[in-house]
């Protein structure tokens, strides 16, 4: 999962590589697909492709985004081999050379996370990084998936789960949540959704201040696998304007 930040908007993006809470990171899931709609179209805006790699000798999971007339358009890896909410991660848009990326450099206190985070704006800007603390429980990227498994049964018993999600867009940490979809205002599942073989969760920030800016997130996730079906926000891959995509994730074998 990513987030970032930009103006009064925010980027949540599940399409993310997860691993089931309780496995060994190196026990990663079979490869997947997903494909992005435009909200209220069915005219593809891109897909992904999640699969295993190796690099450098380093087990990683690695994201590919198409366009789609299947040219490659960014690229994402993933490292749970240390911490299954915290990977390392870098995220590369192969089109105007944009960068972002995190990694967990000191446990801190044990209260908290040592994170490095970075960003390259565009290609030949210089890239910007900096050290925060995070407190915990903080999640990376794609660790949100297996954050949310490992609070499955507080979030369906109708609790919200808090956290602090880093975001190397503005290097620094923010506060979200996860709550029942129709939870204390929350919105309801997307129309159409099996309610008797899924469950939704909304993901917003703690501060309702802050939730005038950033637009919620929604992902249903079916209730036997738990795997993703569908992902509703904003993208971690941007238009041809260099904005976020509004995009509707649907995953035909399951997704993370």
């Amino acid at each position: 999962m990513t987030v970032r930040f930009a103006g009064s908007a925010a980027v949540l993006a599940l399409g993310a590589w997860g691993i089931a809470f309780g496995a060994e990171p190196s026990l990663r899931p079979a490869p997947f697909r997903g494909q992005a709609y435009e909200p209220g179209s069915t005219a593809v805006l891109y897909t992904e492709k999640h699969e295993n790699i190796t690099r450098g000798g380093v087990p990683l999971g690695r994201t590919e985004y198409r366009d789609p007339a299947g040219t490659l358009i960014a690229e994402r890896t993933l490292d749970f081999s240390r911490y299954v909410f915290k990977p390392n991660y870098r995220l590369v848009d192969l089109r105007d050379g944009y960068e972002e990326g995190a990694e967990v450099v000191g446990a801190g206190d044990g209260k908290t996370a040592q994170v490095r985070v970075f960003v390259r704006d565009k290609r030949g800007k210089p890239l910007r990084e900096r050290t925060i603390l995070v407190p915990e429980p903080a999640v990376i990227d794609g660790g949100f998936n297996a954050f949310v498994k490992a609070n499955w049964s507080e979030l369906s018993a109708g609790k919200r789960v808090a956290f602090n999600f880093v975001a190397p867009a503005r290097r620094d940490w923010f506060s979200f949540e996860a709550v029942p979809a129709g939870y204390e205002g929350a919105p309801e599942a997307p129309e159409g959704v099996d309610a008797k073989t899924t469950r939704t969760f909304v993901i917003r920030p703690e501060k309702a201040a802050l939730r005038l800016l950033v637009p919620p997130i929604l992902v249903t996730y079916d209730r036997e696998t738990h795997r993703v079906r569908e992902y509703r926000g904003i993208s971690n891959v941007n238009n041809s304007r260099g904005k976020s995509f509004k995009i509707r994730i649907e995953y035909p074998g399951g997704g993370p």
